[in-house]
């Protein structure tokens, strides 16, 4: 090499595909970024999906507990034996004898009768 050219400045210039590389490079981490950050608020969301789903199924259970007991109260409300007593004792009812003895479908047709048909009651 001669002395004036080890005399000079060298010059560095900047080189376009290092820095489309570098471009290149920048883009693919953002996208890896992006991907793992979408990963991570899916899991997110799913764990407070699947908490929420706890929560919802023992709210149920608790729901279908109270209409178990409900319904049992209701079968014990309606059982014939306590209606038959709460009829005698509040209202005064005795039991009908067999020519009073009518059965009744439910839109009120007369389905069964005891021995004699019920006369009406002249006023």
């Amino acid at each position: 090499m001669s002395p004036t050219l080890r005399r000079r400045r060298l010059v560095k210039e900047r080189d376009p595909r290092s820095v489309r590389q570098l471009g290149v490079l920048f883009c693919m981490c953002a996208g890896a970024g992006a991907l793992f950050l979408f990963s991570l608020w899916q899991r997110v969301e799913l764990t407070g999906l699947l908490y929420r789903m706890m929560e919802l199924r023992s709210e149920r259970d608790v729901l279908l507990e109270t209409h178990e007991n409900l319904r049992l109260e209701r079968s014990e409300l309606r059982s014939l034996p306590r209606v038959e007593k709460l009829a005698r004792q509040r209202l005064g009812l005795e039991p009908a004898e067999p020519p009073r003895v009518f059965t009744v479908d439910e839109s009120g047709g007369l389905v069964a009768a005891g021995m004699l048909p019920a006369t009406p009651r002249q006023r």
